[in-house]
């Protein structure tokens, strides 16, 4: 399967397509043949070719926007071919038809037939839709919840539950490779108590549409929170959308506050930061100098003092100089 995107973009495609070729039929009058995809196509020219054909054309113009022709010339019993293999004219005096073995999908288009002859030129035109059935799936996914798949079918099919579900949901379409398209539908039901639920699948290969019953199984809390929250989720995101503004200029708020702090902390800090280092180059005071001054002139004081007197009593005392025993001392009797 193809991503999502790819298959709207197919789907907007195949619009202007068909819408192209309505406008078409509108103006034209177009008639529209179905055929189911792997029968024959047999298209048919509204006007007789009768005895005097000259020539037969038919142009094909097809949705994927490709074109071809397929003629016959009565005059020289040419025929000209640069559609398909599978496509060729059927001429006779009463017919002048274009014959399509094991119509697909590519065939699908607008059919312009031109009859030439001598009562001049007759144009018809038909539209060509082929039709491809679906294949209908029911069953539980991973989630709990009933599924149904309208499988491979062209053009789409349409896709409806009974009884209905809690909220209308769009099936979701994915085209495939061959053009045909799958559409899946998931059911949730209204009530945490029903236990059956139906399927019902049209198209317009169903003579009626395809109908398939399926259980449904309690899935516990969360279809109870799914059922009781999905009818108010609508209003709380209204209410997001409405309170966001106000988030958001609160957290503008706070952020200009944040900043405004850190710059001012960071100014405070560089401030600090320029002022004189009041560490490198202390100023002394002269209180705290005074003690430590008046007790060294002290000390050297007292230094000087014991060594002047030291230097006297070198000077005094000779050691080659003996007392004389004549002389006694001035106290002794």
């Amino acid at each position: 399967m193809k991503t999502k995107t790819s298959s709207m973009q197919l789907w907007q495609k195949h619009f202007i397509d068909i819408l192209l070729i309505l406008i078409s039929m509108t103006i034209i009058k177009a008639d529209v043949s179905s055929v189911c995809a792997g029968n024959n196509t047999v298209l048919e020219c509204d006007h007789e070719p009768g005895d005097s054909l000259v020539m037969v054309v038919w142009k094909v113009h097809r949705l994927d926007r490709s074109h071809c022709l397929v003629s016959f010339d009565a005059s020289g019993n040419q025929t000209f071919n640069n559609c398909s293999d599978r496509m060729y004219l059927d001429v006779g005096v009463n017919r002048a038809s274009l014959r399509i073995h094991n119509s697909t999908i590519s065939d699908e288009g607008n059919y312009t037939c031109e009859i030439v002859n001598a009562n001049g030129t007759h144009i018809s035109r038909f539209m060509l839709q082929v039709l491809v059935a679906p294949y209908v799936l029911v069953k539980i996914n991973r989630f709990g919840y009933p599924e149904c798949q309208a499988i491979g079918g062209h053009p789409a099919a349409d896709i409806l539950w009974t009884p209905k579900p809690y909220y209308e949901e769009q099936n979701k379409h994915y085209t495939e490779k061959n053009r045909t398209t799958t559409v899946i539908s998931t059911y949730n039901p209204t009530d945490v108590n029903v236990t059956e639920a139906t399927c019902v699948v049209s198209h317009p290969t169903f003579t009626s549409p395809v109908r398939r019953l399926i259980k449904v199984p309690a899935v516990g809390w969360e279809r109870q929170v799914n059922s009781s929250m999905n009818g108010i989720q609508k209003g709380q995101n209204n209410i997001w959308w409405a309170s966001a503004p106000i988030l958001l200029l609160v957290i503008a708020i706070g952020v200009i506050v944040f900043w405004q702090q850190t710059h001012f902390r960071y100014c405070l800090r560089k401030e600090k930061d320029n002022t004189p280092d009041m560490q490198e180059n202390p100023t002394v005071t002269v209180e705290d100098v005074e003690p430590y001054a008046s007790f060294t002139q002290k000390v050297n004081s007292i230094y000087n003092s014991t060594n002047e007197l030291s230097e006297s009593n070198e000077k005094n005392w000779s050691p080659t100089r003996t007392p004389s025993p004549n002389r006694t001392p001035k106290n002794y009797r």
